[in-house]
C-alpha cells in the first residue's frame, strides 16, 4: 500500500504541474510596482532560497521579483503560490502581498475557486482540536472552519468530515450528503469512492449508491474508468462497476491521455485505455 500511495502522488504532482499552464492567466489583479512581464507570465517565477529564506525570481533572468523572506514557498499555480511565515502558511499574489487577513496552520491548493485551510486551536504546545474551513481565492475566509476534515471541491461538493463520519458540501458551506461514510474521495466524473463498513463503492452527486461496496481500495475516475484492488490485486472498472481490465496488477494509476502506470510481476509499465470515454482525448 505504501508503495500504491506513493505512485498516486507522483501521479498528482504531474497532473498539478500540467494544470499550471502557460495558458492560464492569474486572478489576483494589477499592482502598478509589477512588471507587466510578470503578470503575463507568473508561472516563469521559481522560488530560490538565500541562507534560511525563500524568494522568487525569474526563470532566466534571474531578476528577484520577490525578496527572500519566507520559511518556505511553492511554485505559483494561477497566479498564487502557498508559503509560510512566521510558522504560519498563506497563500501571496505576484507582488509577493499575503491575499488574506488570516494566516492558517495549513493551506491546501485551491479547487474550483477554493482553497481548505486548516486552523488549530493550542494553548502553547498543546494543540486541542483542527479544524478545516474554505478560503476563497481573494483570501476571504467564505466557510467557516468547523470541520475536523476538509477535501478539495470537485463537481461543486468536497468531502468534510465531522466527528468520526464523512459527508459532502456544497461551495456555500451546506451539507448536501449527510456524514454517513467512514471515508470518503474527491468526486470526479460525476462519481466519488466512499467507505461503507470496512469496503469501498461509489455514490453519485445525490449521494445514492451506484456500485455497491465489495472493493479493499477504489481510485477516482478518470476517463470513464477507475483502479480498484480486489482480492489484493488491482485492475480498473466502468461507472456501472462492471470490471473493464481484470485484477491483475500490484498497484495502478488513473489513466491519463489514454494511458495509466501499472506495475505487474514486479515490472512497471503502461496500459491503454479500452474505455469508449477516452475517444478524442
Amino acid at each position: 500500500m505504501k508503495i500504491k500511495l506513493g505512485v498516486i502522488i507522483l501521479c498528482c504532482l504531474a497532473v498539478y504541474t500540467f494544470s499550471c499552464s502557460e495558458s492560464e492567466q492569474g486572478k489576483t489583479g494589477k499592482d502598478p510596482s509589477v512588471t507587466k512581464y510578470v503578470y503575463k507570465k507568473w508561472w516563469r517565477l521559481r522560488p530560490f532560497l538565500v541562507k534560511d529564506k525563500w524568494g522568487y525570481r525569474t526563470k532566466g533572468r534571474k531578476k528577484v521579483i520577490i525578496p527572500p523572506q519566507f520559511e518556505f514557498a511553492e511554485l505559483f499555480c494561477e497566479g498564487l503560490a502557498r508559503i509560510k511565515i512566521g510558522g504560519k502558511e498563506a497563500y501571496i499574489n505576484v507582488t509577493g502581498k499575503i491575499i488574506s487577513e488570516l494566516l492558517f496552520e495549513r493551506v491546501f491548493p485551491y479547487s474550483e475557486g477554493l482553497a481548505a485551510v486548516k486552523v488549530v486551536d493550542r494553548l502553547g504546545f498543546i494543540v486541542f482540536r483542527s479544524r478545516y474551513g474554505y478560503i476563497d481565492i481573494t483570501g476571504e475566509l467564505v466557510i467557516k472552519p468547523e470541520y475536523d476534515v476538509g477535501f478539495d471541491f470537485a463537481d461543486g461538493l468536497a468531502a468534510v468530515r465531522i466527528g468520526d463520519m464523512f459527508g459532502y458540501i456544497s461551495k456555500t458551506g451546506e451539507m448536501m450528503i449527510e456524514p454517513q461514510f467512514i471515508w470518503a474521495e474527491t468526486f470526479s466524473e460525476g462519481r466519488a469512492a466512499v467507505m461503507i463498513e470496512d469496503k469501498y463503492g461509489y455514490i453519485d452527486r445525490t449521494g445514492e449508491i451506484v456500485i455497491e461496496p465489495r472493493f479493499i481500495w477504489a481510485d477516482p475516475f478518470s476517463e470513464g474508468l477507475a483502479s480498484v484492488n480486489v482480492g489484493g490485486k488491482w485492475g480498473y472498472i466502468d461507472k456501472t462497476g462492471k470490471i473493464t481490465i481484470e485484477p491483475e496488477f500490484d498497484w495502478a494509476c488513473p489513466f491519463w491521455k489514454g494511458k495509466a502506470m501499472v506495475r505487474i510481476k514486479g515490472r512497471q509499465q503502461y496500459i491503454d485505455n479500452p474505455s469508449a470515454d477516452n475517444k478524442g482525448k
